[in-house]
């Protein structure tokens, strides 16, 4: 299913967050057999969730707004943010947007430059995700990172490498049964319009800490403080719009996720689902990729840098990588030395001839 025109979308439970307090002590809680009934009830679906989505094909915007050199507390990052209506997404608002500039001092760029296209594509355990600087993809043994300004390839071995990866966790939180260990659970607020239950963790009902609030009839998160102690959270997340695919897949459209650090406001990232589709046929081409003559490749799945250049044009880098695992010492036809070692040899051969040179120069003197 392609999600090509967004829905009107309100932050009306956003919004609700933004000015609620951390402490929900008036929060009614659930009694001991309706939160055992709903924990069970949430963690059934998760794990149909798991299984739910075999292929997807996700394209989406996403922004990272830095705040370095603003001192916003918790509290103030949330007033300037009710500034923000992403009732027409597709245009985000540009009043709206410039109102939030304002607000966040960012008059000297425009945070529509800041939003950067991007696509992710799964099938089964292998994804690709790509954006305008750096692509990557896992297929089986094989997880590389393209850098397109350096054009070059580095290889890794799956879970090795140490920058994110982007996942279908990247738009929404599965229930899992330790989501639910030693928490209580409570009657939102605005339980009566809202219909979200919050679950408390890790603190008493009274003071909790970390606060995250579910939709009871599909169990998914729709927001979320997590802090260290009451009062000085270090992330907040929200997920809103869930829309449902075929098959029944709910996904959400926006996620807005709030990084702080000795409370005060480091980052807000954005994340737009644009086009979206699930559990349709992905072609064998979507995880082949291929690279130029004269492009630099460095291998480091063997915790050594081995590294070179392509002597041609390679059609399917994975499978480049994985003849050299199979063939140690034996040369590929794409591979050469290093540049590096290129370099050493010059450096040898004109010291010998500066040295020839002295040696010439002196002999005739005597």
């Amino acid at each position: 299913m392609f999600v090509n025109r967004l829905p009107r979308l309100y932050l009306t439970s956003f919004l609700w967050l933004v000015a609620a307090p951390l402490s929900q002590a008036s929060a009614q809680a659930l009694s001991e057999s309706e939160s055992k009934s709903l924990i069970d009830s949430v963690v059934l679906m998760g794990e149909g969730y798991r299984s739910e989505i075999a292929t997807a094909k996700i394209d989406y915007q996403y922004a990272y707004l830095g705040f370095a050199e603003l001192k916003l507390s918790p509290e103030e990052t949330r007033e300037r943010l009710k500034t923000l209506d992403f009732s027409q997404l597709d245009s985000l608002m540009p009043k709206a947007m410039k109102a939030f500039e304002e607000k966040m001092h960012l008059q000297n760029l425009s945070v529509r430059e800041r939003w950067v296209d991007k696509q992710l594509v799964v099938r089964g355990k292998d994804f690709v995700s790509k954006d305008p600087f750096h692509d990557q993809l896992l297929q089986g043994d094989v997880h590389l990172v393209f850098d397109h300004g350096n054009k070059h390839v580095k290889c890794f071995n799956p879970g090795q490498s140490m920058l994110m990866t982007e996942d279908l966790n990247s738009f929404r939180l599965n229930p899992d049964p330790r989501m639910f260990e030693g928490v209580t659970l409570h009657k939102a607020a605005d339980y009566e319009t809202s219909h979200l239950i919050e679950v408390h963790f890790n603190s008493t009902p009274e003071n909790p800490a970390t606060v995250g609030s579910i939709n009871p009839d599909d169990g998914f998160l729709r927001r979320q403080i997590v802090a260290t102690s009451p009062g000085e959270p270090f992330k907040e997340l929200y997920f809103e719009q869930y829309t449902t695919f075929p098959g029944g897949v709910l996904l959400p459209l926006l996620k807005v996720e709030i990084d702080y650090r000795d409370k005060i406001l480091k980052s807000i990232q954005f994340t737009i689902i644009k086009n979206a589709v699930l559990n349709g046929e992905i072609a064998d081409s979507e995880f082949v990729r291929s690279m130029k003559k004269g492009d630099s490749w460095f291998d480091k799945r063997e915790n050594t840098l081995d590294s070179g250049m392509f002597r041609q044009d390679v059609s399917d880098v994975c499978e480049f990588f994985r003849a050299r695992k199979n063939s140690p010492g034996v040369e590929i036809a794409e591979e050469v030395k290093a540049p590096e070692s290129n370099l050493t040899s010059w450096i040898f051969f004109a010291n010998g001839l500066i040295l020839l040179v002295i040696g010439v120069f002196l002999w005739r003197r005597t």
